[in-house]
């Protein structure tokens, strides 16, 4: 005995089988983007932090080698000035090799920080040259005050003596 109702109840079992799988379907797809959205980001995440501690190492390295070029142009003081020539060589070798290591495939603006630092370690050794050659004129221009001093009281003697003739 067959129902009289077969065609609608075979519908409601299709539209029933539809929903159900379009529900499922919505459940799975919600579990996957849960799933694979995260792992995509923290990948993208790791990349990133991957980039930031090379960053953050290549500036460690930057600041130890700025700071042995700082001790080397601050040696300058205390060394002959005949010894200065070979100092002030291997200053300029040194932040000749600091400008080689910057990273030069970013165009940002730690390409210009970083040059305009060893520019200013150039200039600083620059102005140090300067003012140990200020200081080389400073005590000539000492010798020459004391020895015009002597000539002057060698000329202030000489016109004693002429005038006792």
């Amino acid at each position: 005995m067959k129902p009289k109702n077969n065609k609608e109840r075979q519908l409601s079992f299709f539209r029933f089988l539809g929903l159900f799988l379009l529900t499922v379907s919505a459940i799975v797809v919600a579990i996957f983007f849960t799933f694979k959205v995260p792992s995509k980001e923290n990948k993208s995440l790791r990349e990133k932090a991957l980039i930031i501690e090379k960053e953050m190492s290549f500036q460690n390295d930057f600041y130890n080698e700025m700071t042995g070029i700082k001790n080397l142009i601050d040696s300058l003081d205390r060394i002959e000035p005949s010894r200065s020539n070979y100092l002030n060589t291997i200053i300029n070798r040194k932040i000749v090799d600091l400008q080689k290591i910057i990273p030069t495939k970013d165009a940002s603006y730690r390409y210009d920080y970083y040059m305009d630092i060893t520019y200013l370690y150039l200039e600083l050794l620059e102005g140090k040259d300067r003012l140990r050659s200020l200081n080389d004129t400073e005590n000539l221009i000492d010798e020459l005050k004391t020895e015009y001093e002597k000539c002057k009281d060698n000329l202030k003697l000489a016109e004693r003596e002429l005038r006792f003739k």
